[in-house]
């Protein structure tokens, strides 16, 4: 029996469960909500209420209608993406936004994240093109958000989401006084998700609302959860973060549990040790250099008439460790013992 091989397919077939899972959970109007309260500058103002009325959601249901997600690439090559909305703006612009959910268990998969979210938003737009407009009417082209929620990131990045986006700027020296135009036709949204553990304390009787960022950010914690059981993780979104819970999620949030496979759970815990040992080698360097920079001060300062920071200065001492230098030469010498 091929271990390795039996490993891979189970691997394949877990991704598959928690990708098929993941789809179901984001199509909760509820869920859908919180991420674009939460990262979605469209919606940073508005509530629940306001948001789920943009959302196009299945008659007598809690569940939001999906767009296609699968397209066919210009050398024929099928694209799958795991979920694509249509959303309408609360300011009643009939073009609305499209937006692209993905969740990503690796982030260390050969090539940058960034480049895949950046070919689906493209994709998103191209295939607009006798759809949502015909012809040369550029104008009606829909804003694209992507947005991807990282279950695996690198540590120094964890509870964290980053935005980008495009911006003119005046290529010097060719400016002017007048205003660039805003030109923002694709967004791409990180969100580097923690641990369960590391939930925000609650300090809002509506935190949905009133720390919106955060609550999302918690809400996709606890869904993603290697620890939690489904019980415990309905119990936390409804009572602590108020979340309405649907019987359509508690079926589903339970398969949310483990998401990450045998070679994700691994690539965690070896980037979390390279990442460790990096800090520490920096650490131990950083503290050697401050070290040799402080005896070679002294010196300079007993065999002339200059402060500490002339001294620096003279041997370029780098700016982010002169003041770590100045307590160095400030501090006593520890005594001789006798």
């Amino acid at each position: 029996m091929n271990i390795m091989s039996d490993a891979s397919i189970i691997s394949g077939t877990k991704k598959s469960e928690m990708d098929s899972e993941f789809k179901k959970l984001i199509r909760d109007k509820y869920i859908l909500s919180t991420i674009l309260m939460g990262c979605v500058k469209e919606f940073e103002d508005m509530d629940m209420e306001q948001t789920i009325a943009c959302l196009d959601v299945q008659e007598g249901l809690d569940i939001v209608k999906t767009r296609d997600t699968e397209f066919i690439s210009g050398t024929g090559e099928k694209v799958v993406m795991d979920s694509v909305f249509e959303v309408r703006l609360p300011n009643n612009d009939v073009l609305g936004i499209m937006v692209n959910i993905e969740a990503q268990g690796r982030t260390s998969v050969g090539y940058p994240i960034l480049n895949r979210a950046a070919y689906y938003a493209a994709q998103l737009i191209v295939d607009q093109k006798g759809k949502e407009f015909a012809n040369s009417d550029y104008g009606r082209i829909k804003k694209v958000v992507s947005i991807w929620c990282l279950a695996n990131p690198p540590v120094s990045k964890k509870n964290t989401a980053v935005e980008y986006r495009m911006k003119g700027r005046y290529i010097e020296p060719l400016s002017s006084s007048g205003q660039i135009d805003e030109f923002d036709p694709v967004r791409i949204v990180l969100i580097n998700m923690g641990n369960a553990d590391m939930r925000r304390q609650i300090t809002s009787d509506h935190p949905l609302t009133k720390d919106r960022h955060g609550a999302m950010l918690d809400m996709l914690n606890i869904i993603f959860s290697e620890v939690l059981g489904a019980l415990e993780k309905r119990r936390l979104l409804e009572e602590e973060y108020k979340l309405p819970f649907s019987d359509y999620v508690s079926e589903t949030i339970g398969g949310m549990d483990n998401m990450l496979t045998v070679e994700d759970f691994w690539e965690g815990r070896v980037d979390m040790a390279r990442e460790e040992a990096l800090l520490e080698a920096t650490a131990k360097y950083r503290k050697i250099m401050i070290d040799n920079y402080v005896v070679s001060v002294k010196a300079i300062m007993e065999d002339s008439d200059l402060s500490v920071d002339e001294a620096m200065e003279k041997i370029r001492v780098p700016s982010e460790i002169r003041e770590d230098v100045k307590r160095g030469i400030e501090e006593p010498l520890p005594e001789k013992s006798i």
